[in-house]
C-alpha cells in the first residue's frame, strides 16, 4: 500500500512517488487524477530514470529533486506546465513542444533547445546559463519572473527585450559588469542582485518607472549609487548590504521610505517592518 505523503513547494502539494512501489503509484496517479508530483531520493524514489511517466499522461506539474535522475521519461509529455529538475539529459531536447509550459526551473544545457521560445512561460529560474545569446534571440513574450543563478551574463542588455518582466533575480554572476536599462520596462517591479561582485557600473532606473524595490547584497562593491538621484516615482524600499560604495553616495539612499546601507554591516536603517 502506497503512503500517499506530499511535498509542499510554491504554494502547490506534490505526491511523493516511492519507487518500491511504482505499479500502485502509477494506478493512484490515473484513477485519482493526480497532476503534480515530486521524485526525490530521500523519500523513496530510488530509480535514476522517469519512464514510468509514460504511463501517467495527465501528469502537468514535476518537481525533481536530485540531480542524477534522468529526465527524459518526463519531456515526453508535451502537456508540462510546471518542471523543476536539475538534472541532465543525454539526448537533445526542443522546448518548442512544450507550449503549455508557465514554470521552468532548470541547469541550462545546449542539449535543451529553445528554451527561450517558450512564448507561454511566465516564470524561469536557470543555473548556469552560458548562452550569451540566449535573451537576444528570445520569444518569452509572457514571461514575469527571471532568476538567474550562475553562467556568462556580463550585461541585461538583452533582457530589456523581455517586456513583460516584473521581477528580475541575478545571482552569483561573476562576469557580471553592467547593470544599465537602456530601454523601457514598465512592468518592472523588483530588482534582487546577490552576489555579483564584479559590477562596474549601475543605471538607467529611470527607464523603470513602476520599480518599487531593489536589493543589491554581497556584491563586493560598486562605485557609486547616484543612479538613485533620479525621478523614481514608484521606489520605495532600497536595500544596499555587505557592497561598499565606493564614492560615499550612500545618504542618497535615505530619500526612499524604507532603505538601508551597509559595507560590512547595517549603518543606515530606516525599515517598517
Amino acid at each position: 500500500m502506497i503512503n500517499k505523503k506530499y511535498f509542499t513547494e510554491f504554494g502547490e502539494q506534490f505526491l511523493l512517488v516511492e519507487s518500491d512501489f511504482l505499479d500502485e503509484y502509477i494506478s493512484f496517479i490515473n484513477n485519482e487524477t493526480i497532476k503534480s508530483i515530486c521524485l526525490n531520493s530521500s523519500f523513496g524514489y530510488k530509480l535514476k530514470n522517469t519512464l514510468f511517466l509514460q504511463k501517467c499522461p495527465k501528469i502537468e506539474k514535476i518537481f525533481i529533486v536530485d540531480d542524477d535522475i534522468n529526465i527524459e521519461g518526463v519531456l515526453q509529455n508535451f502537456d508540462l506546465k510546471f518542471l523543476s529538475s536539475s538534472s541532465m539529459v543525454n539526448n537533445k531536447v526542443d522546448f518548442i513542444h512544450f507550449k503549455k509550459l508557465i514554470y521552468l526551473a532548470i541547469d541550462y544545457s545546449s542539449k535543451l533547445l529553445n528554451i527561450n521560445k517558450l512564448t507561454q512561460l511566465e516564470e524561469l529560474r536557470i543555473w548556469k546559463l552560458k548562452d550569451i545569446n540566449f535573451f537576444s534571440q528570445s520569444l518569452l513574450y509572457s514571461l514575469r519572473k527571471l532568476d538567474i543563478i550562475q553562467g556568462n551574463l556580463n550585461n541585461i542588455e538583452d533582457i530589456e527585450r523581455v517586456s513583460c518582466l516584473e521581477e528580475l533575480d541575478l545571482h552569483h554572476l561573476s562576469k557580471l559588469q553592467k547593470i544599465i536599462f537602456t530601454k523601457p520596462l514598465h512592468k518592472l517591479r523588483r530588482i534582487f542582485i546577490d552576489s555579483c561582485k564584479n559590477i562596474v557600473e549601475v543605471g538607467g532606473l529611470e527607464n523603470l518607472p513602476n520599480l518599487e524595490m531593489l536589493t543589491i547584497t554581497n556584491c563586493k562593491q560598486i562605485p557609486t549609487c547616484i543612479f538613485l538621484n533620479k525621478a523614481l516615482p514608484s521606489l520605495k524600499r532600497v536595500s544596499i548590504s555587505y557592497t561598499k560604495i565606493l564614492d560615499g553616495s550612500e545618504n542618497l539612499i535615505t530619500r526612499f521610505h524604507e532603505y538601508s546601507y551597509g559595507g560590512d554591516k547595517p549603518i543606515i536603517a530606516n525599515f517598517s517592518s
